[in-house]
């Protein structure tokens, strides 16, 4: 009964493991957009600044 129990677990658990990478993945991703994007606008600030003080 109990190893049967187990069994039944089993395919769930790798049923639920995929979408949580996926999940994970999807942040990996926003979080270098964001990065990289915060990147992008803080050298666009600094150009902006650097044109009008010149």
């Amino acid at each position: 009964m109990f190893r049967g129990k187990e069994r039944e677990k089993e395919p769930t658990n790798k049923q639920t493991g995929k979408p949580i990478r996926f999940m994970f993945m999807c942040v990996d991703w926003l979080c270098t957009c964001l990065f990289l994007q915060c990147i992008l606008n803080i050298t666009v600030m600094q150009f902006c600044v650097f044109q009008t003080l010149t």
